[in-house]
């Protein structure tokens, strides 16, 4: 009986000893810095108003895609860059016309992000529209309407990881500045915001 206690004893104790070293294994503090990569898909809302009351707006639901870049500094902290592209569609109305604008752009958000709590992340930051065309056409060409999203926009988000590779993320982006837009010989300005959901692998 004691010498079937005294192997229970040190199997839990080697156990333990294991678990430990599990543990100090998958738990150990990664280096000062080290690189993420990501890339998915996303589905977008674009709101827009001009405050004319010429002008109606009536946003549909775009998607886009992204491949971005981590600077993890620590386990907590990384700067994020990423290339989005978006694409959507406007319908746009002015008296009895309506016209459906075709919305491409392509953004940079530098983010900061903060991971210190679970598996959930937190960023903020500036979005650069490095390219925004938006286009009409009317009974006999196409015409230009002007850039939906301006050069300098901010963003805030949170996402989550699921598993290792998966992150589902919500991000709201403000612009900064107005837009001119032009539409049926109309022109106004335009401030804007878009939500997007995006779905993303890590590697």
């Amino acid at each position: 009986m004691r010498k079937a206690v005294v192997i229970a004893v040190l199997s839990f104790c080697a156990l333990t000893a294991a678990a430990q070293d599990y543990y100090r294994y998958f738990e150990q503090e990664r280096p000062l810095l080290s690189t993420e990569w990501g890339a998915g898909i996303s589905g977008t809302y674009t709101g827009i108003s001009s405050g004319d009351e010429q002008i109606g707006f009536s946003p549909r639901i775009g998607y886009g895609a992204y491949i971005g870049m981590s600077l993890c500094v620590g386990r907590y902290f990384a700067l994020h860059a990423e290339i989005d592209y978006h694409f959507g569609n406007l319908l746009v109305t002015r008296g009895d016309i309506s016209r459906k604008v075709k919305s491409r752009s392509i953004e940079m958000p530098i983010l900061l992000t903060f991971r210190g709590v679970d598996r959930l992340r937190f960023s903020v930051g500036p979005v650069i529209a490095v390219m925004d065309r938006s286009r009409y056409d009317d009974d006999t060409e196409t015409i230009e309407f002007g850039a939906v999203r301006p050069t300098w926009n901010v963003a805030v988000g949170a996402g989550v990881t699921l598993g290792r590779r998966c992150l589902l993320e919500a991000r709201y982006t403000r612009a900064l500045q107005r837009t001119l837009n032009q539409f049926d010989g109309h022109e106004f300005r335009s401030d804007s915001y878009r939500v997007v959901l995006s779905l993303g692998l890590l590697f």
